[in-house]
Parts: C-alpha cells; structure tokens; sequence
C-alpha cells in the first residue's frame, strides 16, 4: 500500500501545473524508495557562493583606504590647518572662530613642528640629529613624542614634507587592516568576514581621533602582525621567531614610550594566554618561556637606539602625572555608551561631555557597532579563541582601573584588536549552526528600548530647551579658564551644537541608529543561512564603513596646503619681520597670558630659533641663570637677542631692564636685547668678539676663530653629541657652561685666524647601530641554521635508516 501511494503521488506530481512542482515529497512521504522520486521537480537548490581570493580581499581593502582617504588624493592634506587660519593668533584673520576639530590642537603647534624638524635634519645632512629651532637648539631622537625610530620617519628623505606626511598617515592604517587580513587568514576565517575585522581594527576610533599625533597607530598597527608571527612560531613550536622579533621591534619603534607599554601588553597576553592553555605540559612551556625569551632580546637589541636616546631624558625630567584612584577610574564607565552611540557624548564641534565623568572625547571608543555586538556574543561562548577574550576584556577593562594614571584610555585599540577577531569569528558560528530565535528577539527588543528611552529624552529635551540653555551657557563659561576668553562665543556655539547632538533625529545619530537596525537584521539573515550569505556579510561589512566612516569626518580635517612651495604652514607678512630683528640670535616669548596666542613650537618652522619650545619631556636647554630680571648681558650669553609680546602685553620689567622697542603691530611687540652681540663670540681675554656664521645647517656651525682668541662662548643648548674641529684637524672639546650652553676651550691662542666645523651626531649613534645590524645579522643567521636542521631532521625521519 506504501508502494502504491508513492506511485500516485509521484504520477501526480508529473501532471501537476508548475507552482506545485516546487514542493518536496518528502513534506508529504517519510519513505525515500520511491522509483519515481528521481523525476520530482524539488525546490531549487541555492547556487554555491562565489569564492574570492585573498588579493581581492586585500585590493578590497585598499580601495576602503582609497575611499577612507578620497580628499588625500585630491590635493588636501591630512592637518587641522583650520586651527592656524582661525584660532591661533597672530595667524587668525578671522574674527569669529570656525574650527572643525579644535581637539588636534597638538598637531599644529607640536607634531607638524617636530616632524618638520625630521624633514629638515634628513635633507640637510641625511640623519637625525639636531633641531637649533626650538629650546634653543634640542636633539631630535630624545623626543619621545615624535617615534623618531619609527620607518615613516625615512619618508621625508625622498618626498615633499606634506606628501610624506600624508604617506606615512595612510600607509599606517592600511598596515593595520592589512596585518589583520593576514592573520584572520592563518586563522582559517573566510575572507569577506575577515574583511570586516579590518575594517573594525584598521579604522579604530583611537586610530582615527590620535591619527595626526602617530603614536598610537603607529604602535598598534603592528599588532595583528605580532599575532600572526606568534600564532605562526607556536605552531611550529619554535624556540626562535625572527618575524615575531621583527614586528615587535616594528610596534617598539612606531610610537612612543607609553606606547611600549601597549604592546607589551597584547605580547603579554598572548603569551600567557597560551601558557595557560598547556600549563600541564611542562615540555611545550619550556619552549613557549624559551620564544617569549628570545623576543625579548632580540627585540630590546632592535630597538637600542630608542632606548639609550628616550628613557635617561624621560627618567630625568619626566613630567609628574596624576594618580587616579579605582573610584576616579571608574568614573569614566558611563562613556562606554559610545560603544554604540558615538555622537551622544558630542562631537568636536560640541561640548567635550565625558569630561563630567573624567574622561575626554579623545577617549571614545567605536569600532563600528555590528563588529561590537558580534564580539560581546561571542565573549560568552566556550569554543571561541581565548585569546582573542583575553585581548577584548584586557583593553576594555584596564582604562577603567587606576592603571588608566599610566596607559589612558589610548590602550583601548587593544580591545578593538580582540573584539575584531571574536566578530569574525562569531560569524562564521552563525553560519553553520542553527537558528536562535531568542537571541535576536532579545537583541530587537534592546534595540527597542534604547529608541523608546532616546526618542522620550529628545522630546524632553526639546520641550525644556529655553530653560536648559542658559543656565548650561552660564556653567560653561564660568569653566573657561583666563588664558582662553577669547573663545567665550565659540564656547557657546558649541554649547548649542551640544544639547542638538542628544537628540535622536539629529542627522548623524539617527544615521548611526538605523545602521544598528540594518546591522543587526543582518546579522539575524547571517545566522538563518540564507541562499545570499556572501551578500548579507558583504552588507554588514558596509553599514559598518558607513558608520566608521561617518564618525571618522566629525575627527579627521582635511586642508588645503600653503601655497609656498613645500611649506608646512602659510608665511604670514609678520615673519619677515621677526625673521629680520631676530638675526642669528634667539626670540623668548614673556607676558603671554593667552592659550591660542604664538602656540609654543609653532614659529620655529619659518627658521627662526627659539629658547619657548613644549615637550613632554623637555629637553635642557640655554637660558638666563635668572630669567626673571631680564638682564641683557645674562640673556646675550643665553643666545636671546629679542623678546616677543602680545601686542596687548605693557612688560614694564623688560623696559625697566634696558630693552628698547623696536617693533610694534598688531601681531606682536619687540624688544631688542642691547647687549646682544651674536651667538657666537669669542673671547680674547678683553673682550668678545662676535662671530659671524659661514655656513649653517641643522646639525653643522662653521666659523672663523681669531687670533689670539681663547675661549669661544654659543649660545646654543648643550649637548654630549656636538664635536668641534679646526681646519688643521685639531678638535677641540666641546664643554657645558653655567647657562647649559656650550663653550669651546682653546689650550692656546690661535696664531692666525682659523676655520672652526661644530658637527652634531647623537653621541651614541655608532654604538647602538653597530648592535642594532649585528643583532639583526645573528638573528637572520639563526633562522637560517634552525631551517636547515629542520629539514634534515625530517629527511631522516622519512629515510629508511632513520626509522
């Protein structure tokens, strides 16, 4: 009787119209030994997705750089230039100040300068040596703050400095993503998936809002190679990497030296993280201490000339900061929110609200919010990768403990790291496994909630906005400090542009909440395995560049560069003048009680020295024994010929002190040191005697002594670097006097007058590069020997007489 009823049904099914062939008998049988099934029509079956190969994925990525980027390739450069135009003065000629991201102060008046300072030492004398612009002369590698070992440094050497810039800019984010390609690849993850981890990691919102101070891109941007070099060591059980060595010393070099601190800690955590996972096998952590070992050597050997440069002066002078207890770290919690709302807390434009909860804006942390919903589900599941957890809960969980008093919230890129990876991952889980109803209702009903909660806050908001608003004006400007009343109006826009980012159907934020809908419908179309799974992925991939995207250009200024040829800022006419009054001499800046006026650092770069300079680390400089008489005879030895005020400034010390006025305008006054002479003089024993410069680079003085001189005072920091030749080859020490400047001891007077060649090379420079090319040399010798008994120990296990 089966027999027979499959029989009729499968004869019925042949006559039947069209639509009813799409039916499958198996929704009508439970036996599968019909003779006929073979001519039912069933359901169509989906076409196998369409494979793409790992250099698609990676000229994919690519064209998101290109895009990420667009205006770079359209002439503008990668510089807040609108900070000089509109907000510092004597440069401002605007009088209301429109500024798209004030919060890259720092690169105008501290990171374009000092990388023009790198671009001026390699095209003078083809290494880093000397910067004579600013505190009066300073070595460029003790700047910490700079990543003066980092290879984007070496750009400079062949390519205009704005061109160089941008270079170097571009190629660090598309490093980070590619790094993650690669490892998301050794790990067996698919490629179109893997391309949303780079995305996620290679536009962090920690890379995107730092992007003009280097650091920490420039660190972190190695880290998925770190990873993929100790996954690739561990594998082979290793007891050497030189590729793990190489990509440390890389993240080492790329930032500065809190930015060590951050890759020692995702080294850290790998390697512990893998301990732990065969901690009862004692044979195989022999081999992991014996790896983690020799990357430490080799990677400290690596990286010597940043050692033995940057921590003596940051030992020295470091500055103190402030502790934060658990309670204070803590605070910062709530700012978490940005995680999935990324302009609630404002943007640039507005009020900086995490500082209520001391934190910063600078601190935000977004990685798009599909990659970060995928990740926290994944935290939870046994089988993921327990690295890729320990990296997600150690980047998120050390900002908010007292550690954040050393590492700031600028280690979260540690967090994007693991939670990238755990999303590629989760995705992949999704794929092949069954539906979970729950979870996404869940995840709507969340999203449900948080649209219900936001529309009624706006609507609050919006009703009582005529009371909020001045009351909340008035807290702000009370907070505004003296040094920056000038911005009082602008503080007050941005008050304004404050309480309209709260509301949801602000443009942005109600662009980012619909993205989180499309992104977690996706996500919910991914794990029903849908005939399009490739598309739906392709999909989420791009709600989450949209999102990164949008919230990158509140960040990231695009300017339009100086019309002077390969000139890091616009010469105003006010240069020429100080420029002039200057002479060979050094400009101190006194009476200046405005934050936004001549940022320190900012004038060294039209060629002017300077004793003012900012770093973090500052570095020992010339100056007056007692600055506060301004004695004109103590700051002549110092090297200072002038004294620039605000031209609001009546310094009535330094007029009372002898020094005339010698200019005044509406950029600044003038006072000229009367007993200024040079920068160089000599003594004969009655009186000094100016010398005038012959020729003068950033790391070379060339001079002439006269007869009879004995003794050769510079007004010029410093240094254990700076040698002194004569023309007939007798050197002559170079020693440190009283005011930290710098004196040259003839043991007897000249008989004629003779040339002098100073020369500044980093005193240790011939040691650390010695080391640094035979570590490097041993190391590549060392892999080199480890192949080839490698391969002769499987040829005699696979021979006969080695059985």
């Amino acid at each position: 009787m089966k027999r027979c009823d499959a029989i009729v049904f499968d004869y019925m099914m042949l006559l039947a119209p069209r639509p009813f062939l799409n039916v499958r008998p198996s929704l009508f049988l439970k036996t599968g030994d019909c003779m006929l099934s073979p001519l039912v029509k069933t359901e169509k079956q989906p076409r196998p997705s369409p494979k793409f190969s790992w250099l698609g994925i990676i000229l994919l990525w690519a064209l998101f750089i290109g895009v990420f980027f667009w205006p770079v390739f359209q002439g503008k450069v990668l510089a807040p230039l609108d900070i000089l135009d509109s907000l510092l003065k004597p440069w401002s000629t605007e009088e209301s100040i429109r500024v798209h991201n004030a919060f890259t102060y720092d690169a105008i008046s501290q990171y374009v300068p000092y990388n023009w300072s790198v671009y001026q030492s390699l095209r003078q004398d083809g290494y880093l040596g000397w910067y004579p612009f600013s505190h009066n002369g300073a070595p460029i590698l003790e700047n910490t703050m700079l990543c003066p070992g980092d290879w984007h440094n070496q750009l400079y050497r062949w390519l205009p400095f704005w061109d160089a810039w941008n270079l170097g800019i571009v190629l660090q984010f598309f490093i980070a993503g590619l790094g993650m390609l690669l490892f998301l690849h050794r790990e067996g993850l698919k490629p179109i998936p893997a391309l949303l981890g780079a995305i996620s990691f290679g536009f962090a919102s920690q890379f995107v809002t730092w992007y003009s101070h280097r650091w920490v891109l420039g660190a972190l941007c190695w880290a998925p190679w770190m990873l993929w070099a100790a996954f690739r060591a561990f594998r082979k059980h290793s007891l050497l990497s030189p590729l793990l060595c190489i990509f440390t010393a890389l993240a080492f070099r790329g930032g500065h030296l809190q930015s060590c601190l951050f890759v020692s800690i995702v080294t850290g955590t790998v390697f512990l993280v893998h301990a732990y996972r065969f901690r009862r096998e004692f044979r195989i952590l022999k081999r992991i201490a014996a790896l983690f070992f020799t990357t430490v050597v080799f990677t400290s050997l690596l990286c010597l000339d940043v050692w033995i440069e940057t921590i003596p002066a940051y030992l020295a002078r470091c500055k103190q900061m402030p502790f934060f207890g658990i309670w204070e770290a803590l605070k910062s919690t709530p700012t978490l929110i940005s995680l999935l709302c990324p302009f609630v807390l404002g943007t640039p434009d507005s009020l900086n609200c995490p500082a209520f909860f001391s934190s910063d804006l600078f601190n935000e942390l977004f990685i798009g919010t599909a990659p970060f919903l995928l990740g926290t589900m994944a935290l939870f599941r046994k089988e993921a990768p327990l690295t890729a957890k320990a990296l997600y809960l150690v980047g998120l969980i050390l900002p908010q403990t007292p550690a954040v008093t050393w590492l700031y919230h600028r280690c979260s890129p540690i967090f994007a790291l693991g939670c990238a990876w755990l999303a590629v991952w989760m995705i992949r889980q999704l794929s092949v496994e069954s539906r979970n109803q729950k979870l996404f209702r869940r995840f709507l009903l969340g999203y449900l909630i948080l649209s219900v909660g936001w529309l009624a806050f706006s609507g609050l908001l919006e009703l009582f906005q005529p009371r909020i608003v001045p009351a909340l004006t008035e807290k702000v400007v009370a907070m505004i400090p003296p040094n920056k009343l000038s911005r009082v109006d602008w503080m007050v826009e941005r008050t304004l542009n404050q309480l309209h980012r709260l509301k949801l159907w602000q443009p942005k934020n109600l662009a980012i909440h619909l993205l989180l809908l499309a992104g977690i419908f996706l996500i919910f179309r991914i794990h029903a395995k849908q005939q399009c799974l490739n598309l739906c992925i392709v999909l989420l991939l791009l709600t989450t560049f949209s999102e990164i995207y949008l919230y990158s250009r509140s960040w990231i200024t695009f300017s339009v560069p100086p019309q002077e040829e390969n000139a890091p800022y616009k010469t105003p006419a006010w240069v020429e003048t100080l420029r002039s009054q200057t002479g060979n001499g050094s400009v101190v800046i006194v009476s200046n009680t405005d934050f936004d006026y001549m940022q320190l650092n900012t004038p060294s770069v039209y060629g002017i020295r300077f004793q003012n300079g900012y770093e973090t680390v500052p570095p020992l400089r010339c100056a007056p024994l007692h600055p506060a008489t301004f004695d004109p005879v103590d700051y002549a030895h110092a090297g200072v010929s002038l004294i620039l005020c605000p031209p609001s400034a009546n310094p009535t010390n330094v007029v009372e002190a002898g020094w005339p006025l010698v200019h005044e305008s509406e950029a600044f006054r003038l006072y000229k040191n009367p007993a200024f002479k040079s920068r160089i003089t000599a003594f004969d024993g009655k009186q000094e005697i100016p010398l005038p410069i012959v020729r003068e680079t950033a790391n070379t003085r060339v001079f002439s002594i006269p007869a009879n001189a004995k003794s050769v005072r510079i007004g010029e920091s410093f240094n254990k670097g700076w040698s002194a030749t004569l023309s007939d080859g007798t050197e002559i020490p170079v020693l440190k006097n009283e005011r930290n400047g710098m004196t040259l001891e003839l043991s007897s007077p000249l008989q004629s007058v003779m040339d002098v060649q100073m020369r500044f090379v980093p005193a240790y420079r011939t040691f650390y590069r010695s080391v640094i090319f035979a570590s490097f040399a041993v190391l590549l010798l060392l892999s080199f020997l480890s192949r080839i008994f490698r391969r002769s120990g499987k040829a005699n296990l696979e021979s006969p007489s080695g059985t």
